[in-house]
């Protein structure tokens, strides 16, 4: 059954919270200082919390905590802590990723309601229902799902499904961006994303730097809004639909909530109007000023075309779309572009406004030509002037939009600019990759002292409007400060208020009932008296309870059914019934209060349990533990020296006697790796991730031929519509699957035991990965026993101090399921956009694209000139990879004295020719014949595809201290 949604806003701190209840919000999402992901949000403190739920409870708004990072052994009784007090303030809902924290707030807080984070990375019906089955009441499935696809996903799913609908895109899956923990020793899976993906990129292909012109944020996406989309969203099954933005202002938050809540009203009033419910609505129109007020506020503008707000993925992908590459950050909406500039008192830019969007004295403007890495000139605008030097627009009324105008500034403004001629840059320095390269050219700028000064505005530049005036001043009008209902803005529900008088000599009583049927009542301290003048009367009585200025509520309507005016003759002081109805208010805000979130408190555990959950973790009953498969060569005869391409080759089964060698394993993503991998005597088992169909099944076959167990890797997402994608995988008869989503976990343990109505199935041992973010001894627990997963990959924000903890508090049986990712390029982004069709191709998806990933090889270079290697998998999703190397060569004795027994060796675009001894290495350093520093010191020499070496280091493993979060405030 279709419900109508709710609107959850996000509110950073208490401005952004007021100016959401005042908006329309039905509920509000925040975090506190602690364990949530905007460490740079000002946020709230434990102590606040009843004060918070008070105020948002006696609006008749639902408040939901954000506890959604990864949570590590240490930090659980503090979490357990936090969950007690969420629960006893009457928190309606916790925002949860962890895993384990959501088995922990099942057992310390049962009657407190979790919502899925889209950190989750839910992207299936079967995703939704693992959560469900953890204890999630609700999901905030990926934005990177269509309106079709989160459909299938609420069909399949008996969760509650939340979706954002505008805000900030992050490219990367929510959950599965690692550029930060890569790059800044800070992990947005712990709140501290540093926002990589906003930088500048140079793009390689087949080691050649592309002149891009002003493209330069190759994975910077424009902002979502979906308000046009609001009816097929409500037809899709979506009930909370979610605006972004807990770091933006109140301004913000007042805009977008109040944009949607009319949408949402309009749009759930035709539905209910039209001749069959349910009957399909196809879109909701934007009024254009409502557009230029939502880019006002925030949204990436990249040119004429694109304003920055965008569908997302909603419509499906449409790579020329959703990056456009011109920008990183909020630019206002477009006003026009410059045709004159000259350098005079107060400055003078001629600018050609395009039409729909006014500009005034006052207004904000900032001058774009192309290159927002560096200081841009602008400021708000003195004085409008026509073309016969009249000064022009100079309010709201007489604001111009169409015409050429010259803009001043105040003195000094342009003096400050720099009027140096413009010196174009050598086509070297830019173009087919000459040897100072993308990131040398930034440096030499960033050097360049006049770098510092904005370069004044010249002909052709794009000009945004930053502010309006008029627009904030209307904003600020909408956010009450303090705890106040003294304006005429602000948000009040309309209640109904009824009246009982008997009879002379008793009191009056009101009573006062909300939309969901709360009733405050109150008896008045008087009673009622014999008029000696003027009885009360209708209208006197509607004046004496109908002021309700200062609470959150409205007369909607009076019922005084209940006074018999006409024979009563009675009179009772208006201060007398102004008091009463004080008391009814006041016992109907109680009311909401104790109702709202009353349930989270039931059931509090009495006894600490996170102590009691981790001792569980390493006494669970696991049955995961791979047994010895016969290789198809033993099982059919035939020959065990069969090759990738079944040509006879050099090769030789693996040699029983190298226990050091049997702890490693080695994941290939290319068929001469794997060729090379076959020519290692002591490897007995390899992992194959190649990123397309083609060649897996016989490199399957070839690699259990030679005697090796041989595992595949499927894709990290899965959507509803690639079943056929995951069947595939299960019918290449492979010793183990190498499991990246849970989603896909749960649907084979369902085949592997028939559940959900499916035929019993043969499945192979599932091994998870580092992306189901295992971060704690009580979620690996959860996931080893509920996947019956025979290994478990940590997730690389556990470093590997914190992974040798993890192994030891599993228990010396279960630490032998921990395998540990000893060297890769770590996986930084996984990203829907598609880098090769946005950029190599005129196409919008695989269907018109023409394929580029299959005959080009490309990096991102980064400022720093470092190539990272970009792959597309089979479902057309991109993984960026570090150009830098990680190895833990230094601590495989720590990890293997906690009791991990397994390491894999990632291999990337290593050619062939490295394998057999980067393989060497390992073992030996396994074996302690070889220092570990020495090991990566000779990784950091090896080539990439192009023959450039980036260097090796600890990378996420390093043993450092977290950054700290207080430091992070905006």
């Amino acid at each position: 059954e279709i419900v109508k949604p709710e609107i959850l806003a996000p509110a950073g701190g208490w401005p952004q919270m007021r100016a959401a209840v005042e908006a329309g919000a039905d509920a509000v999402y925040f975090g506190l200082n602690l364990l949530n992901a905007r460490a740079r949000a000002a946020n709230f403190d434990v102590e606040e919390l009843p004060e918070v739920m008070s105020f948002l409870h006696a609006r008749g708004v639902r408040g939901f905590v954000t506890m959604n990072v990864l949570v590590f052994d240490e930090e659980l009784a503090q979490a357990e802590g936090l969950v007690r007090s969420i629960a006893k303030a009457g928190v309606d809902a916790v925002i949860v990723q962890d895993v384990g924290l959501v088995n922990l707030i099942r057992n310390t807080a049962p009657g407190l309601a979790i919502h899925g984070s889209t950190q989750m990375s839910i992207t299936s019906p079967e995703g939704a229902e693992f959560a469900r089955e953890l204890g999630c009441k609700r999901v905030v499935v990926g934005r990177e799902l269509s309106v079709r696809e989160i459909a299938a996903v609420r069909q399949g799913t008996e969760a509650e499904v939340e979706a954002f609908v505008h805000g900030a895109l992050c490219v990367s899956y929510s959950g599965q961006c690692f550029s930060s923990e890569a790059w800044g020793g800070r992990s947005a899976n712990r709140g501290q994303c540093a926002q990589a993906c906003r930088l500048p990129y140079g793009l390689v292909v087949d080691g050649q730097l592309r002149e891009m012109g002003d493209v330069k944020y190759l994975l910077s996406p424009q902002d979502l809004m979906a308000v046009e989309m609001v009816p097929s969203l409500i037809e899709a099954g979506v009930g909370c639909f979610k605006i972004e933005g807990r770091l933006k202002g109140p301004e913000y938050v007042a805009l977008t909530v109040s944009v949607y809540r009319k949408a949402l009203d309009d749009a759930w009033a035709a539905r209910e109007a039209s001749a069959t419910r349910g009957a399909k609505i196809e879109e909701w129109h934007l009024p254009e000023a409502d557009r230029v007020d939502l880019a006002q506020v925030f949204a990436r503008g990249q040119d004429e075309e694109y304003d920055g707000l965008t569908r997302g993925f909603l419509e499906g992908v449409k790579h020329q779309r959703l990056v456009r590459g011109r920008g990183p950050r909020h630019r206002g909406p477009l006003l026009g572009e410059v045709t004159d500039c000259f350098l005079r008192e107060g400055g003078g830019v001629v600018v050609r406004l395009r039409g729909g969007v006014p500009l005034k004295r006052g207004d904000g403007v900032v001058f774009d030509r192309g290159a927002p890495d560096e200081p841009e000139a602008g400021g708000k605008v003195w004085e409008v002037l026509d073309e016969r030097g009249r000064s022009v627009a100079k309010t709201r009324e007489d604001a111009v939009s169409t015409g050429e105008f010259e803009l001043t500034f105040a003195s000094g403004v342009a003096k400050a600019w720099n009027w140096d001629p413009v010196v174009t840059p050598s086509a070297g320095a830019v173009g087919s990759g000459s040897e100072s390269g993308y990131g040398a050219r930034r440096r030499e700028e960033e050097k360049d002292a006049r770098a510092a000064r904005p370069r004044a505005p010249a002909r052709g530049d794009l000009v945004w409007r930053t502010s309006d005036a008029d627009l904030d001043a209307r904003l600020r009008r909408m956010i009450p400060e303090g705890d106040v209902f003294d304006t005429a803005a602000v948000r009040r529900e309309p209640v109904v208020v009824r009246v009982t008088a008997s009879k002379i000599g008793e009191p009056l009583v009101i009573t006062i009932e909300d939309a969901k049927g709360r009733v405050g009542r109150a008896v008045s301290d008087g009673t009622l008296t014999k008029a000696e003048k003027q009885p009360m009367s209708l209208a006197s009585l509607a004046k004496a309870v109908g002021e309700l200025g200062g609470t959150p509520f409205s007369l909607g309507e009076l019922d005084a059914s209940g006074v018999a005016f006409d024979t009563l003759d009675a009179f009772v002081p208006a201060g007398v019934i102004k008091s009463c109805r004080r008391e009814a208010v006041e016992a109907l805000v109680a009311a909401r209060v104790s109702a709202s979130g009353s349930s989270a408190a039931e059931g509090l555990a009495e006894r600490p349990v996170a102590a009691e959950m981790l001792e569980a973790a390493s006494a669970f009953a696991w049955f995961g533990a791979e047994t010895d498969r016969p290789s198809s060569a033993a099982e059919n005869g035939e020959s065990a020296t069969e090759s990738l391409d079944s040509s006879s080759d050099e090769q030789n089964e693996p040699t029983s006697d190298a226990s050091a060698g049997e702890m490693l394993s080695l994941l290939c993503r290319t068929r001469e790796q794997a060729e090379a991998a076959l020519l290692v005597p002591w490897l007995t088992e390899i992992t194959l991730d190649f990123l397309e169909v083609h060649g897996l099944r016989d490199a399957v076959k070839a690699v259990r031929l030679s005697g090796r167990r041989c595992s595949v890797a499927t894709p990290r997402v899965l959507k509803p519509d690639e079943e056929k994608l995951w069947r595939f995988y299960l019918s290449l008869d492979a010793d183990a699957l190498l499991i990246r989503s849970a989603g896909l976990m749960r649907t084979l343990v369902a085949l592997r035991e028939g559940g959900d109505g499916k035929t019993k199935t043969k499945v192979p041992p599932l091994r998870g990965d580092f992306s189901l973010n295992a971060a704690n001894a009580v979620g690996a627990a959860a996931l080893l026993e509920r996947g019956g997963l025979s290994r478990l990959t940590p997730t690389h924000d556990l470093d590997a101090k914190q992974q040798a903890a993890l192994a030891r508090a599993l228990g010396p049986e279960r630490a032998r399921a921990l395998e540990v990712v000893i060297h890769q390029h770590l996986p930084i982004f996984h990203t829907e956009h598609c880098v090769f069709c946005r950029f190599l191709s005129d196409g919008n998806s695989y269907k018109d694209c023409g394929h580029p990933c299959e005959t080009s090889v490309v990096h991102l270079r980064d400022a720093e000139s470092k190539d990272h290697l970009v792959l597309a998998d089979m479902g057309c999703r991109n993984t960026v990879f570090n150009a830098q190397a990680q190895s833990g060569a230094e601590y495989l004795h720590d990890l293997m004295d906690a009791g991990v027994r397994h390491f894999r060796i990632e291999l990337v675009d290593e050619p062939g020719s490295v394998v057999r001894d980067l393989l060497e290495a390992y073992r030996d350093a396994v074996a302690g014949d070889a220092r570990g520093a020495e090991v990566v010191k000779w990784v950091g020499t090896l080539p990439d595809a192009n023959g450039n070496a980036h260097g090796a280091g600890r990378g996420s493993l390093e043993v450092r201290r977290e950054k700290d979060r207080g430091t992070m405030k905006q």
